[in-house]
């Protein structure tokens, strides 16, 4: 199986946002990888924009790194990850999957089918 990756290409003093999501408490780890262009250091930081229910919004920093783990809590209802580039940067994100909504899927109709035959064996 060949493991899938977005490459985004990071200027000098720019900032992108790499990952973001709304509404969701899943508990996730994000990772990328942080190259330096030819003949550049790798300068730069990680910004994590984080908010949940009645928390304030939170900025976590950290220096980039070859390789970057961001882990996002069953309190971070909001996240939001950048890179700030002080120098020519590629980024390697793997393309994400979306198992986390599958298996959210697959349990909520588990329910709904269970719930739906306890009302019908209640009814007959």
């Amino acid at each position: 199986m060949q493991n899938k990756q977005e490459i985004v290409e990071i200027k000098a003093g720019e900032k992108v946002e790499l990952f973001s999501r709304s509404f969701s408490s899943v508990p996730m780890t994000y990772e990328f990888t942080a190259m330096a262009k030819q003949g550049f250091e790798l300068l730069g930081r990680v910004e994590v924009h984080a908010k949940g229910g009645l928390r304030k919004k939170q900025v976590r920093f950290s220096q980039l790194q070859t390789s970057n783990t961001v882990k996002a809590s069953l309190w971070d209802t909001f996240l939001t990850i950048y890179v700030v580039a002080d120098a020519d940067l590629k980024v390697t994100t793997p393309k994400r999957k979306m198992n986390a909504l599958r298996f959210t899927l697959v349990m909520a109709l588990l329910v709904i089918v269970v719930a739906s035959a306890i009302v019908i064996t209640q009814l007959l």
